[in-house]
């Protein structure tokens, strides 16, 4: 079997890889913010596609969810709130500018 034509079972696999070591890590290993490792899990599952079957596309997901797995794992949950309305902000920035350049 050719890991690149058979490509896509890996997110599957990896998704419920993920789910099992969320719902097995409280009762283990105490009080850990399970959605952190939920974030890595997918990330490292989409890591996984991009080094197995070398689609560069997966690189993009992998590297999104991995930082938003730290991020939200090492306690910074608050900071997300602050980047999420800064984001906001600069889109709606960009929206304008583009419109105002446009019309000329």
């Amino acid at each position: 079997m050719d890991i690149r034509q058979h490509w896509w079972a890996i997110i599957p696999g990896g998704v419920l890889f993920t789910l099992a070591a969320v719902s097995a890590l409280p009762g283990r290993v105490g009080n850990i913010d399970t959605g952190g490792v939920f974030f890595l899990g997918l990330g490292l599952t989409f890591l996984l596609v991009a080094l197995l079957a070398r689609h560069s596309w997966a690189y993009i997901p992998a590297v999104i969810l991995v930082l938003l797995g730290a991020v939200l794992g090492l306690g910074f949950g608050g900071l997300l709130d602050w980047l999420w309305i800064g984001a906001l902000f600069l889109a709606g920035l960009i929206l304008i500018l583009f419109a105002l350049l446009r019309r000329r």
